[in-house]
């Protein structure tokens, strides 16, 4: 169903109609049936073939019958922002659809880097000697989530709706940037609700189950919980997290309680501690985006928590 237009969207699209001048009555278009973007198979594929991919950036996504398709899928063509709908239920509204012409965008002047989350990963090099020491790199996400889609046939958004975001009881719905070509950023891209994303420490503090359903295997989170190399883990110097290791994706403590936890920029974390029975979900804006930034108040004060849980 499309969404609503902003009038900017619709003066801007009257304006391009206007300069571009009328249509000639002769000009062959497929009818609705040829022009069938479930018919066409347009941007199907992990990546998409070339004659298939519907781009904002290249102006396609707005010629016909690609247009049938981006009307529907506006927001898989560029980086979006959603607004919470909150958590009352929606008050009744009448409405009427529209078919408003969709925005036009523009790339910076010059620019012949990586265009696509695709085509990103082809730019990365080796740094170091693979097995010989641990090294963060957010392009590992990239090309798993490239893996993931390319296997199953489903984008990441798609998956992590069936699979998992759907199966959480979440309170609002969870959203995700992507490239021109319409490709999720595994590497960073989800958005969602706070509460919906401590309802996700709470299904892996509980072994992957959520309401009597075994949502993600136990044996998966057994293994993110028993870490990795904490030899490899202590060459990457990480002075803050020593005796720490990575595994899965998840940063694991080691500690005691075996606390593990998810880490994003600025502050972000997830933090799961099963002896206490505590998940803490942070959002933060700091304005250093390193950990490191962060962490000498943070990991105490996370732990400091659990032992006064634990007291009670």
């Amino acid at each position: 169903m499309p969404a609503p237009i902003p009038l900017k969207m619709l003066y801007a699209g009257l304006a391009c109609a206007l300069l571009s001048g009328p249509a000639s009555a002769a000009e062959p278009y497929p009818d609705a049936i040829a022009s069938d973007p479930a018919r066409l198979g347009w941007m199907v594929g992990s990546p998409p073939p070339p004659e298939r991919q519907v781009r904002f950036d290249d102006g396609s996504y707005f010629r016909f019958p690609q247009l049938r398709w981006s009307v529907s899928n506006f927001r898989q063509l560029m980086p979006t922002m959603n607004i919470s709908r909150g958590l009352d239920a929606p008050a009744p509204l009448e409405r009427a659809l529209r078919t408003d012409i969709d925005a036009l965008t523009f790339l910076p002047l010059g620019y012949q880097g990586p265009r696509s989350y695709y085509e990103f990963p082809q730019t990365v090099r080796p740094e170091g000697r693979h097995g010989e020491a641990f090294h963060y790199r957010t392009a590992n996400a990239d090309a798993l989530g490239w893996i993931i889609a390319r296997v199953s046939g489903r984008s990441v958004a798609q998956l992590l709706s069936e699979r998992i975001w759907s199966q959480l009881g979440a309170e609002q719905d969870a959203y995700i940037s992507v490239d021109a070509s319409g490709t999720p950023f595994a590497g960073g891209g989800m958005n969602a609700g706070l509460r919906d994303l401590a309802r996700f420490g709470e299904l892996m503090r509980n072994g992957g189950r959520h309401n009597g359903q075994q949502v993600i295997p136990q044996a998966v989170v057994d293994d993110i919980r028993a870490g990795a190399s904490r030899e490899d883990f202590a060459k990457a110097g990480y002075d803050l997290l020593q005796g720490w290791s990575y595994r899965n994706m998840w940063w694991v403590t080691h500690n005691p309680n075996g606390a593990f936890m998810a880490r994003g920029v600025y502050g972000q974390a997830l933090y799961i501690d099963p002896a206490a029975e505590m998940v803490i979900a942070r959002f933060a804006s700091h304005p250093v985006a390193a950990n490191a930034a962060s962490d000498p108040t943070s990991l105490p004060a996370y732990a400091a928590l659990a032992r006064h849980l634990m007291s009670r």
